[in-house]
């Protein structure tokens, strides 16, 4: 099994009006024969989350950001057997616009 998680990375500062950068974090991980019958939890490699936020009282001139927050955007799997892909999986959805090899 291949894995994309999409983690949204806004910047302390940032104005509000731009967009955040989205971080790929890839990984592949050997999986037991999957069933229709019961669901299957994967265990994935670890994802650092960062929070920071201004001190109380301070503000940026720009209007920045005063509080950033990682976020998780998206997932996107993909189960190959014999180096085929078998099944794949998304959510939301739309992740899969952003391409799968695409950095």
């Amino acid at each position: 099994m291949n894995y994309l998680l999409f983690v949204e990375r806004p910047k302390l500062g940032s104005r509000l009006d731009q967009p955040s950068a989205v971080d790929r974090v890839t990984g592949t991980q050997n999986i037991d024969t999957l069933t229709n019958r019961a669901p299957q939890t994967v265990t994935t490699s670890d994802v650092v989350l960062h929070k920071d936020t201004m001190g109380g009282g301070w503000t940026y001139n720009n209007g920045g950001r005063l509080r950033a927050e990682d976020t998780v955007v998206g997932v996107w799997v993909r189960v190959s057997q014999g180096g085929q892909v078998i099944a794949e999986y998304a959510n939301p959805p739309t992740v899969t616009k952003r391409g799968w090899d695409t950095k």
